[in-house]
């Protein structure tokens, strides 16, 4: 067949001999990229095979979200532009122009050529795993909290965001701070406001409040101030080759002694001032970040992003180790520690354009800092990790927040705190791609391959060492940053439809521990109650059932709520019920996992989820069902049905919440394996008193004393705390009044035969034993009696009615003979 097309483009496929009820839309015929970024767009099996395909009217609203775009085109700006100028300008700053001859008079060049080394490593790992983890699907707005939080979670995405907000935000503090200490130099010994100090506070504040409405315009000035700071570098670099033309001539002198007397520091150097000096070094190269905080203007972030951070890491570090050796080298210590003299802009070529390089780059990241804090806490609102309010007032939040640093003005002390903001980030960053490598999650597949795991963890665990030794306070609210955010966002337990690296973690672990479970053989040390409550309805009709059944396991066994449907009920019906709620939250942090059957009858249900549901030591033992109110006969022929298989079964009248500490009272009147007594004692923890209580047949010779002496050396070894009581019993005693009267109200419509008569009676006694001991206990615990063949189920139903007629809820319970506790080591 020929084809009509001009375009020289691949041709459609004709379509004119498929009929079909409605048009197919082309789009659906093979797999495009929409399907895959909006899903619900993507035909059904059925309407592929029908042809019934109606093309949809809207977009996935979960999957796409739209995030506050920063400040500038969006999606439009390259790797120079977008990434490289930021990060230069961000590493080569105020820091490297007023701070590193500081650093090399108080270290001495080893220990700042060390210094930066260590930074240059910590950062080189970080900006690897940040290129591994922004290469490894599509980047918005947020940087590395964007980053963090679409990988392994909002909890850590969110505490990493926060760290990293602030930390631009003091990094934007310090940037003015630093420029204004070089104009009050040029002014000096004249002051303002009374001293030097407050002249750079209160100008810097000013400053500050300016800069924060400029960071609209923040790619453009940072490209003019990327072409400055290197021709402020270049000018210091002449000015060393030519010193006679500087106003440092006098000063300057290149020699080995004076290399060999600024190598080493003066005085007792200790770890604390390398860590100190570090300190002040390293803000700068966090702005190593300021390129993956404008991910959401990129054209292409996945390439712009490790492009662009690996060369401004490498031009930066190069400037850095380049410009502290000739310090070194040229310099006499005396110039180098005086914070009110500037060595490099006193020694370069024309001293005024190292001064304006000092001022642009201190304006470039300073907007940077005002830029980049706002937008990633705009980013967090969004997500709705943070209140509404900082998506319209973030600016200025960040504007006021920055201030405050301001009008602290010390350069030094503000130093150890961003900097350990930023190794917090850091330590995010390489713990995401160490937890993303070893989450076994198949969708990591970055494009950038130049990472270790093992390395990133490594340097996580120097991030963390380092901010400890820099500063003990700051290390301590760097932490409390960090771990108060982590602690708020999960416990709130946030439904945020991104997929989470720490979940796939939970489902390697469960997976691996699930499997080395099929080799542990049976023992009564380790066996679990594991749980199926069999329900008709939706679950909020049996709310205080599922409650109780959660409080009753208290996260030592499984519990699993099956409902059931009929065979009339449609299949999908049933799936889309157990996909909605895979897990039933119970309380505050009890979960119970929920399935659905298909059955049209409760032994069917029965045969259906006890051989289905889970799987070696997790396979379900404990049939748990609500009590029948209408005593009815087929409910005694399912007991009966889990008994004959070798289950256990449990039975629940009058539900409720268990809140208060009063007493659980166990009623052990037959031995089963000791699942009522485990039950119980799981029940009574806290401040609730648990009582074991049993029967003394007077009639046979059993003694009070002797039978309490039996049950508590019995519960000694079990290591279970219990008040005991033995209640004396005979059966020639009379059942009260009360009792007879309410059997005969129950069996108006029932024909007692004599064989259930003997029965009856004893029923009777032990209802009132029941009565009379538990009408005020929390839960009354009761070893369930077996059914009597030759007993109708009804009157069976009518037995268990009988004692269990007190208020608080009742537990029939019946083990399989199965150890369930165990005295040994």
């Amino acid at each position: 067949m020929e084809s009509n097309d001009s375009s020289g483009e691949n041709p459609e496929p004709n379509l004119d001999n498929l009929v079909v009820d409605e048009p197919i839309h082309r789009e659906y015929m093979s797999p495009t990229v929409t399907h895959y970024r909006l899903p619900n767009i993507r035909p059904t099996v059925a309407q592929i095979r029908t042809g019934n395909i109606t093309k949809p009217t809207k977009a996935y609203p979960g999957h796409k979200k739209v995030y506050p775009a920063q400040e500038g085109a969006a999606h439009t700006v390259g790797t120079i532009v977008g990434v490289l100028s930021p990060c230069f300008v961000n590493i080569v700053n105020v820091i490297y122009f007023t701070r590193l001859p500081f650093v090399v008079g108080t270290a001495g060049g080893l220990a700042t050529i060390v210094g930066l080394i260590l930074s240059t490593l910590l950062v080189a790992v970080s900006v690897c795993s940040l290129s591994a983890v922004a290469t490894n699907g599509d980047v918005e707005s947020g940087g590395a909290y964007y980053l963090l939080s679409r990988t392994i979670g909002p909890e850590v995405g969110g505490a990493c965001g926060v760290c990293l907000a602030f930390a631009s935000l003091i990094g934007a503090a310090q940037a003015n701070i630093g420029m204004m200490e070089q104009i009050v130099i040029l002014y000096q010994p004249f002051t303002l406001f009374g001293s030097k100090i407050w002249d750079v506070r209160i100008f810097s504040s000013i400053i500050t409040a300016i800069i924060t409405y400029l960071a609209t315009y923040s790619f453009q000035i940072r490209m003019a101030m990327f072409c400055l700071i290197w021709i402020g570098v270049l000018m210091y670099f002449l000015g060393l080759i030519f010193p006679q033309y500087t106003k440092s001539r006098e000063e300057i002198e290149c020699s080995s002694k004076r290399f060999m007397t600024n190598w080493y520091p003066e005085g007792n150097f200790t770890i604390n001032h390398f860590f100190y000096t570090f300190s002040i070094i390293f803000p700068g190269f966090g702005g190593i970040l300021a390129g993956s905080n404008s991910s959401g203007s990129l054209k292409r972030p996945q390439v712009s992003i490790p492009l662009g951070t690996i060369l401004a890491l490498t031009f930066g570090t190069l400037i850095y180790i380049s410009t502290g050796l000739t310090l070194a080298l040229c310099h006499p210590r005396d110039q180098l520690l005086s914070i009110w003299s500037s060595p490099i802009q006193d020694s370069s070529l024309f001293t005024w354009f190292v001064f304006v390089a000092i001022v642009g780059s201190s304006i470039a990241k300073a907007i940077t800092g005002l830029g980049a804090g706002p937008m990633v806490l705009r980013a967090m609102a969004s997500d709705g990790l943070i209140p509404k309010f900082f998506n319209n007032y973030s600016r200025s939040f960040g504007a006021v927040f920055a201030i405050i640093f301001c009008l602290w003005g010390n350069f030094n002390s503000i130093s150890s705190l961003s900097s350990s903001l930023f190794l917090c980030v850091f330590a995010f960053l390489n713990y995401g791609l160490y937890l993303a490598k070893h989450a076994k999650v198949l969708s990591f597949r970055p494009h950038f391959k130049f990472y270790l795991s093992e390395i990133a963890i490594v340097t996580c665990i120097l991030c963390i060492i380092s901010i400890i030794l820099i500063n003990l306070y700051t290390a301590i609210i760097a932490f409390t940053f960090a771990a108060v955010f982590y602690y708020y966002t999960w416990q709130r337990h946030l439904d945020l439809p991104w997929g989470s690296l720490t979940q796939s973690k939970a489902y390697n672990t469960g997976l691996n521990a699930a499997l080395r479970l099929r080799h542990v053989p049976p023992h009564p040390k380790l066996y679990r109650p594991n749980v199926v409550l069999l329900i008709h309805g939706p679950p909020a009709d049996h709310h205080f059932s599922i409650s109780f059944l959660s409080q009753m396991l208290h996260d030592k066994g499984l519990a699993i709520v099956a409902r059931i449907f009929n065979e009339d009920t449609p299949l999908t019906e049933v799936i889309e019920e157990r996909n909605k709620e895979t897990t039933i939250t119970s309380g505050k942090s009890h979960h119970v996992f929920y399935e659905t059957v298909v059955a049209e009858t409760m032994e069917e249900a029965l045969m259906k989820v006890m051989l289905l549901s889970g799987f070696g030591s997790l396979r379900a033992n404990i049939v748990f069902i609500e009590f029948d109110e209408e005593l009815k006969e087929k409910t005694a022929h399912f007991i009966e049905d889990v008994l004959d298989r070798h289950w256990s079964v449990v039975i629940l009248r009058n539900p409720r919440n268990i809140d208060d500490n009063g007493s659980i009272d166990c009623w052990c009147l037959s031995e089963d394996g000791g699942l009522a007594l485990l039950l119980a004692s799981i029940l009574a923890r806290g401040d609730r008193k648990l009582r074991v209580l049993t029967f003394a047949r007077v009639e046979e010779g059993e003694g009070v004393h002797d039978q309490s002496f039996i049950i508590k050396h019995i519960l000694r070894k079990f290591r279970i705390k219990a008040d005991v009581i033995i209640v004396p019993f005979t059966d020639d005693s009379i059942p009260s009044h009360h009792i007879q009267m309410q059997w005969r109200e129950k069996m108006k419509d029932v024909n007692e035969d004599p064989v259930s008569e003997p029965y009856t009676q004893h029923f009777m006694r032990v209802s009132d034993s029941i009565r009379a001991y538990s009408s005020h206990a929390t839960v009354a615990v009761i070893s369930l009696p077996l059914p009597r063949t030759a007993v109708p189920g009804e009157i069976y139903m009518r037995w268990l009615h009988l004692l269990s007629s007190i208020l608080p809820p009742v537990l029939f319970v019946r083990g399989n003979g199965t150890p369930a506790l165990s005295w040994q080591l």
